[in-house]
């Protein structure tokens, strides 16, 4: 499979919009040249809202704003979660999470090689000692590679 460790542009407004669609124009780049079978994982601090475009360039989202169709459609495993209780994908800040900017995204073949219900948020410390070692939560999932 290919993994893509990434961490994106932070902030808000449109100039950081701007970066992070530049970055994720860059990585449909990548993905292009991929097979359309290819097992991909996307990971990390997208920096990205899940109502945002951005998000909906770099998944399968369906929107009038993305530019072209993506090579590689990702998906979000945490979306099905999110709809149902959104507080439960939340990973910053991590000492009282609010907001979901970081991901796990995955390919529509690789999806088939997770775990079902395993991709979530982890809450590997103890509250008051989380936001010493990082002010996001990780994203995690298990995965079953098969023959």
């Amino acid at each position: 499979f290919t993994l893509v460790a990434a961490h994106m542009k932070a902030g808000r407004g449109e100039r950081n919009e701007g970066w992070r669609l530049g970055q994720i124009d860059l990585l449909n780049a990548h993905l292009a040249s991929l097979s359309p079978e290819a097992n991909v994982i996307v990971a990390g601090d997208l920096n990205l809202l899940p109502d945002s475009r951005e998000y909906a360039r770099l998944t399968a989202t369906p929107t009038m704003d993305t530019l072209a169709v993506r090579p590689l459609p990702l998906v979000d495993p945490l979306a099905t979660r999110r709809a149902r209780t959104p507080a439960l994908t939340y990973t910053h800040p991590s000492d009282d999470p609010t907001r979901q900017l970081d991901y796990l995204l995955v390919s529509g073949t690789m999806r088939r090689e997770l775990v079902p219900n395993s991709t979530q948020v982890a809450f590997p410390l103890a509250t008051e000692t989380l936001p010493t070692l990082s002010d996001h939560l990780p994203v995690i999932a298990t995965i079953i590679a098969r023959e």
